[in-house]
């Protein structure tokens, strides 16, 4: 299955464990503080505590298949001689197929919407879930990210989605944690290390 184009999702390996609120936007990392305690941190705040045998990893990688040696030697040549489609030009055949088909208005084009506001259309209008995916499923979306942002919402789902838990800070309740320090690739690695 090619990840990139199959609709897919992942479940919790510990069904009845409330996972708690991370802001994609905040500094989030684990780190190991010694004696097989690991810290969830996000920004300046502790959120979690786990012992490493409560930690699972998941690894996920592309792999390319060819039919033969010839089309993946084709392939080689086409990655070193570069001749990759420029992204205005790709971006440009979406808006036409969108406009084609009717998913987007022949008004709105890529020199008057925002670059955020166009992949926003391109994931609305392309990559909807079919409804016959979630055969067991209450309502055919996921009602629990419709209340983001919208406290009166979150109520009325609340006893729906209860997959995570509040954000707390925990900082107060355990040592300190230790810095993380990589020197010399400070551009490569964020960290809580205050040398850097």
């Amino acid at each position: 299955m090619d990840g990139g184009r199959m609709i897919h999702g992942v479940a919790r390996t510990a069904p009845g464990y409330d996972v708690a609120a991370i802001d994609k936007d905040f500094f989030n990392r684990l780190e190991y503080q010694g004696n097989n305690t690991w810290y969830l941190l996000s920004d300046k705040e502790l959120i979690d505590v786990f012992k490493t045998e409560d930690l699972r990893m998941t690894f996920v990688w592309r792999g390319l298949c060819f039919r033969d040696e010839a089309e993946k030697n084709k392939f080689e040549v086409h990655l070193k001689n570069k001749e990759f489609i420029p992204q205005e030009k790709i971006l440009k055949q979406l808006e036409s197929h969108m406009h084609e088909t009717g998913r987007l208005s022949k008004s709105q084009i890529l020199e008057n919407m925002s670059r955020k506001e166009f992949a926003r259309t391109l994931m609305n209008k392309y990559l909807q879930y079919p409804l016959d995916t979630i055969k067991t499923a209450w309502f055919p979306f996921n009602y629990c990210a419709a209340s983001f942002g919208k406290p009166w919402l979150k109520t009325i789902l609340s006893p729906f989605c209860t997959d995570r838990r509040e954000r707390v800070d925990l900082t107060g309740q355990y040592p300190a944690a230790k810095e993380f320090c990589v020197e010399g690739k400070e551009e490569r690695y964020q960290t809580n290390c205050n040398q850097l």
